[in-house]
């Protein structure tokens, strides 16, 4: 099979990734506090909306909007980032009347570039009438944010572009060029075919940052944020500084190339190395709040190592090999033993180090099982880690297989190319995987906001209001919270017992109860793992009062991956003598 079918195969791989990952998680600057908070009813309207963020944010990108009930934007003055905390997002509020309004956001993170948006609405006056309402305190389950296939797209080029002329440069000085001497081979052998293979990095690097800055306007909704964006957020320095490297490693690889001068190409190595530091200065790594130089320095080791790797792969199959065949017979022979022996050096240094490195990167960013498997980020971790396997599979072949047999015979020589050949699109499928990976928000942080976030439920059951919260929202243990208000909005302290009955998909099973014990102040709370049962539940509600007739509604829900409403369900309430006896 040739190169070209082998990138083909390739490129059709990296896009079924690309559409794997649309719609699926990423998240930085996660929401943490809200004031107002969601779904809380004021008498008055609040004077203003304080939203509190998990990393600090940029002025520019980063919104608050208000909608009335019917969705139509509010004049307001312009949100602001807190100068004293810049985690601290803040809108002053003008008169508002009541009713319902929904609060929607959008935060840039200044650690790591990536936007994050979110709704959540909240009740001005007493008496509103308000219909059963769904809504989510935190990032829903499977939702947690939205990753862009463009700036995917954009991380991909950047990886593949960045192993390119790292791998080039490295591989040309600290295995070709040796080589090339001891075999006493023209001194501009192998050049040409480095200058090509540099300048097909230098131009997916090129196209990624391109892509990255288009990327982010796409996320803004507006071309005219562009100079703010560039001027003004920390994006937009390290972009321009990504930029201004890529025109120098131009030159110098340029000049590197043609005049084959070994302190010209140390010098365009640190030049790639410096555009590897800016993209792991905005990555996860550089969101941790402690020893945060330590992980984006083992962020770079990391990347420099895989870059190495896999450029090296590439260097040796399309410019190595083609160099040492035009060579005479002998010198082949032994010129490919000596490479073998040397990259395998190299390659054995580089996943050493990508051993560890990915070992404390996983211990920050995964943390446990639960993440691994139940987040985006864990779950193409896994995708990536799966795919290491045939690679150093590949790479075993090589170095205990074919590289014993190259003195023996051609087709021994053949077979080590070949496999060469897969274990360098193997690489590169790799690097597609880990452009991905660091487009989705760290395992770790989205299993927090699902544990954290909230599903609530309100109904107007007779006299009183009840609000049901579902906290986590997903299937297993969870806590279940009941605010009780009267019509002018005070707790109701009053209710004798409120019980909550639970009936699976399948009713024959049986029904589950749980008493949800006073909190104070109009809250009862019941605890345990009663969603057990992936489908269609219902949830009633029974409030037994003193001075009344017990009062119950209906919430039906669909369990899933999350709990949610059940599509065109409404519940119901109403008054009688329940379901539970006195």
């Amino acid at each position: 099979m040739t190169m070209k079918r082998w990138m083909h195969r390739a490129v059709l791989l990296a896009a079924l990734l690309l559409v794997f990952v649309h719609g699926q998680a990423a998240a930085h600057a996660n929401l943490l506090r809200a004031t107002p908070e969601p779904n809380s009813v004021h008498p008055e309207a609040p004077p203003e909306i304080i939203l509190e963020f998990s990393e600090a944010l940029e002025a520019t990108g980063s919104a608050i909007e208000l909608l009335d009930a019917a969705g139509q934007r509010l004049t307001t003055p312009q949100a602001r980032v807190d100068p004293a905390d810049a985690t601290v997002m803040r809108l002053a509020l003008p008169r508002l009347d009541p009713g319902v309004y929904t609060v929607a956001w959008r935060a840039l993170s200044a650690v790591d570039g990536h936007l994050t948006r979110g709704v959540y609405p909240f009740i001005v006056g007493r008496g509103v009438a308000t219909p059963q309402v769904a809504t989510s305190a935190g990032p829903e389950p499977g939702n947690f944010g939205e990753a862009r296939p463009l700036d995917v797209l954009a991380r991909v080029l950047a990886l593949i572009g960045g192993a390119l002329v790292v791998g080039g440069f490295g591989m040309h000085l600290a295995l070709w060029g040796p080589v090339r001497a001891t075999l006493r081979l023209p001194p501009e052998s192998g050049d040409r075919r480095l200058g090509r293979m540099v300048a097909v990095g230098l131009g997916l690097l090129g196209g990624g940052a391109l892509l990255a800055l288009l990327a982010q306007l796409q996320a803004l909704g507006s071309l005219r944020t562009l100079g703010a964006l560039l001027l003004e957020s920390r994006f937009g320095g390290d972009w321009i500084l990504r930029v201004i490297l890529l025109e120098l490693l131009a030159v110098v690889a340029h000049r590197a190339v043609r005049r084959g001068d070994r302190l010209l190409l140390l010098l365009g190595l640190a030049l790639a190395g410096g555009l590897l530091a800016t993209t792991t200065a905005l990555s996860h790594s550089a969101a941790v709040k402690e020893d945060r130089a330590a992980a984006v320095l083992n962020d770079w080791v990391h990347l420099a190592a895989a870059s190495l790797w896999i450029g090296g792969l590439v260097h040796f199959l399309i410019v190595s090999v083609p160099a040492l065949r035009s060579a005479p017979p002998d010198r082949w022979e032994r010129g490919l033993g000596m490479l073998v022996r040397r990259f395998s050096v190299l390659g054995i240094a580089s996943v050493a180090a990508l051993i560890i490195t990915g070992l404390y990167s996983g211990w920050l960013h995964v943390g446990s099982i639960e993440a691994l498997r139940a987040t985006a980020y864990g779950q193409t971790l896994l995708v990536k880690l799966v795919l290491l396997v045939p690679l150093l599979g590949l790479a075993g072949l090589n170095l205990l297989h074919w590289r014993r047999r190259l003195g023996t015979a051609e087709s021994a020589r053949h077979g080590f190319v070949r496999t060469l050949r897969a274990e360098t699109v193997t690489g590169l499928v790799v690097l597609a995987v880990v452009g991905v990976l660091t487009g989705l928000g760290p395992a770790k942080s989205a299993l927090e906001a699902r544990q954290t976030a909230a599903l609530t439920l309100r109904e107007t059951v007779g006299p009183l209001r009840a609000a049901l919260t579902i906290r986590p929202p997903r299937p297993g243990p969870a806590r279940f919270e009941v605010v009780l208000t009267d019509a002018s909005g005070d707790p109701y302290d009053n209710a004798r017992r409120v019980r909550l009955q639970f009936t699976p998909p399948d009713p024959s099973l049986g029904a589950s109860e749980a008493t949800a014990e006073p909190q104070g102040g109009g809250h009862y709370v019941a605890e345990g793992a009663f969603l057990s049962i992936t489908g269609r539940w219902r949830v009633e509600l029974q409030i037994q009062r003193p001075d009344g007739y017990d009062l119950f509604t209906r919430y039906d829900l669909t369990v899933d991956q999350s709990v949610q409403p059940a599509a065109n369900e409404t519940g119901g309430a109403g008054w009688g003598t329940g379901w539970g006896g006195a």
